[in-house]
């Protein structure tokens, strides 16, 4: 089987070396900048392209690994050089299957529910990828790819697909965010931001093992509206931080009203 990728993003890097890993031979990387893909191909045993001139056409399977604005164009572009046989993928958690039915009917969505940064190595083990495919040789085509690569396959249509998108993103990004905020605070008041690493990794445990809603603790969940007041005067120099933390402290308390 032929794998081939547009793209030289996070999400190429990881998806392209799991695949050659797992045994699947990757015959092209493509990309924008000959030098991106070429960096990528090398680790892979691939062909580097710049140009659709180059493609090869035999290709079993074609991951769109791009920006989700690009995904409908490059469908429309793509498929004119594939066979009728060949998978055409995306891996957005946001955009629609039918994106690509519009113009290659053997296509489908491949998510996978993590983040990746190409300087940080990935576990793919127990990743789940949220997989849209109406046809069930495709579906089952795309679960084993998905296992190959030790992650296991969700069956998901659209509307599930982008709701946990919703919700990964609020776990992932906007809690990097609150992470990003905090250090920020603890560099201006010449505090040690790694002391809360052990607090942050037992916050994660403790909502693993008992479930978020029974681990939460706090001042908010206490009701302890002194020790707020005196936090929200800490913050006064933070009006962003502050703003956040009013936020959170309210939508707590309203969750746990006595």
């Amino acid at each position: 089987m032929h794998i081939s990728i547009i793209g030289t993003g996070n999400l190429a890097w990881h998806l392209a070396r799991r695949l050659h890993q797992s045994g699947y031979r990757i015959a092209q990387i493509y990309g924008r900048n000959i030098n991106d893909a070429a960096e990528l191909a090398k680790t892979v045993q691939a062909a580097p392209i710049d140009s659709m001139d180059a493609f090869i056409t035999n290709t079993d399977i074609l991951f769109l690994c791009i920006r989700d604005s690009a995904i409908a164009e490059a469908a429309s572009q793509w498929s004119a050089l594939i066979d009728e046989n060949c998978l055409l993928l995306h891996t957005s958690g946001t955009i629609s299957s039918g994106v690509l039915q519009l113009h290659h009917q053997k296509s489908g969505v491949w998510y996978p529910l993590q983040t990746f940064t190409k300087q940080m190595e990935t576990k793919w083990e127990g990743i789940p990828v949220y997989i849209t495919a109406d046809e069930e040789d495709i579906f089952h085509t795309l679960a084993q790819l998905a296992r190959q690569c030790g992650a296991i396959p969700v069956r998901s249509g659209d509307d599930s697909r982008q709701k946990i998108h919703t919700a990964a993103v609020i776990v992932n990004n906007f809690v990097n965010h609150l992470l990003a905020l905090t250090h920020d605070y603890c560099e201006k008041e010449k505090l040690d931001y790694n002391h809360l690493l052990p607090l942050l990794e037992q916050t994660i445990a403790k909502s693993k093992v008992s479930g978020p809603l029974s681990a939460q603790t706090g001042p908010a969940r206490r009701n302890d509206l002194t020790t707020i007041e005196k936090h929200l005067q800490s913050l006064a120099h933070y009006p962003e931080l502050q703003k956040i933390y009013r936020a959170m402290t309210e939508s707590i308390l309203k969750m746990y009203e006595r």
